[in-house]
């Protein structure tokens, strides 16, 4: 059972007075979080009862560059995109093998705008998306295997199964279900210029087995059910309090244009940074506008809220070795098959030996 945390009253009234505005919306993916207000301090290791940290190695062959960097853990090994590279790591942070081979030849790849592990025949391969192509690495030996010819643009892309491959483009319509074979056999949503924000890692697997897409910082999702071979919308949470929605994304655009949309909506709005799911149990992280963060826990019945922020007002104790939280953010990079993941960043620890080294991981089996 989880234990109701204490919420400042300002938070908490934020938390519950709002609706959607969307009518499209289906039913919430995930339930309203428990809050209350009070003075007791929850401490982070109680919350992540069972983590621990997972120093990549770094030498000259594997320094990760901080430009770009997705992180996925399949099979117990960690997949680490950094920048136009993809370097494998043990389940201890040695590091195996790079896959860098940029270039214009057939088993070479121009770009890396997306990359996805895929179980095929029972064995691991690395899917790139490069422009209009996916290309297939073996992620055992790293050797070239074929490649993907889409019909369209593919900025991102995730696979589902061995007839189903979801993508996403710049295209008039942005999500397409693809084949093996590269044929688009779907297409879902009409191009939204004012929800277009695309996170490194944007597509999680639910506890029912459907798969969600949050549409930028917004409260609203586009999700993919396999069993139906169909696309719906859907809200995170029961749209509480002054919570980003797609509506609001798109007036705002549309009233101040995109370059001053970004600092009106961080000023007004709480917005939803990144959600990570581990079967029916999740992590959301929020950012409100006065710089005050939340993280809520929990599973399909019931969730707790804890905040946080830079100048240490909250409810939530760091006693995880670093020197601040911004790391509870990056599940915007992060994804794992068992569990959930951080990407703590050198300069987050005290020690300034860590600098110059690579990320350490933040492995967490289970919340309370």
């Amino acid at each position: 059972m989880y234990r109701r945390s204490i919420i400042p009253v300002a938070i908490f009234t934020a938390l519950l007075s709002c609706s959607p505005k969307d009518a499209e919306q289906a039913e919430s993916l995930f339930p309203t979080a428990n809050v209350t207000a009070g003075e007791k301090v929850d401490a982070l290791s109680a919350i992540f009862p069972d983590y621990r940290l997972i120093p990549l190695e770094t030498n000259d062959s594997c320094l990760i560059d901080s430009k770009r960097i997705k992180i996925l853990k399949r099979d117990s090994c960690y997949y680490v995109q950094s920048y136009n590279d993809i370097l494998k790591f043990d389940g201890d942070g040695k590091f195996v093998e790079k896959l860098s081979k940029v270039g214009n030849a057939r088993d070479e790849y121009p770009i890396i705008l997306d990359f996805d592990i895929a179980d095929i025949n029972g064995r691991p391969e690395i899917m790139i998306a490069a422009n209009k192509t996916i290309k297939r690495y073996d992620a055992d030996t790293f050797g070239f295997i074929g490649d993907i010819k889409g019909e369209e643009y593919i900025n991102q892309l995730h696979y589902v199964n061995d007839s189903t491959i979801l993508t996403v483009s710049p295209d008039d319509v942005v999500f397409k279900v693809m084949t093996l074979g590269g044929k688009t056999r779907k297409s879902f949503m009409e191009k939204d210029l004012a929800n277009a924000g695309q996170k490194l890692v944007q597509f999680r697997r639910l506890g029912d087995g459907r798969i969600a897409y949050q549409l930028d910082d917004t409260n609203n999702a586009v999700v993919y059910d396999e069993k139906s071979d169909s696309f719906s919308y859907s809200t995170l949470i029961p749209a509480p309090g002054k919570v980003l929605t797609v509506d609001d994304n798109r007036e705002y655009f549309e009233k101040y244009g995109f370059r001053e949309q970004p600092k009106k909506i961080s000023s007004e709005f709480i917005c939803i940074s990144s959600f990570q799911t581990n079967g029916d149990a999740y992590v959301i992280t929020c950012f409100h506008p006065d710089a005050v963060k939340t993280m809520t826990a929990g599973n399909k019945d019931e969730s707790v809220a804890y905040v946080y922020s830079d100048n240490g007002i909250g409810n939530l104790e760091n006693d995880i070795q670093t020197s601040d939280m911004l790391f509870l953010s990056t599940l915007t990079c992060c994804d794992s098959d068992d569990g959930f993941l951080f990407m703590i960043p050198g300069e987050s620890f005290a020690d300034e030996s860590m600098a110059d080294q690579n990320p350490v991981l933040l492995e967490v089996g289970r919340v309370r």
